[in-house]
């Protein structure tokens, strides 16, 4: 992850990446690598190998919209609930 990029825990299972990206071409790219990341790792426990996967839901906040974080939030929830009704493990978007 990009040193210029935050990592914060939000709730339980969910966190927050926020970042500079020129794109969402871009912003998808790096959410499609953090989760194909996580997909191939495997973690041991005591009678087996535990692989994780992850759902994301991305949103690109340009710089003519004026609203505020809270309606930024609301609309990367909404696509991170999307990825989870669209099979899980995956990446969605809004287009803010």
């Amino acid at each position: 992850m990009p040193d210029s990029f935050t990592v914060s825990r939000w709730g339980g299972e969910e966190f927050l990446v926020a970042g500079p990206v020129v794109s969402l071409e871009q912003a998808l790219n790096l959410a499609e690598m953090i989760r194909a990341q996580i997909a191939i790792e495997t973690y041991p426990s005591t009678q087996w190998e535990i692989s994780i996967t992850t759902s994301l839901g991305v949103s690109l906040i340009t710089g003519d919209c004026i609203k505020n974080f809270y309606h930024y939030f609301k609309q990367t929830d909404d696509a991170l609930y999307q990825a989870k009704a669209n099979g899980r493990n995956r990446v969605e978007h809004s287009v803010l």
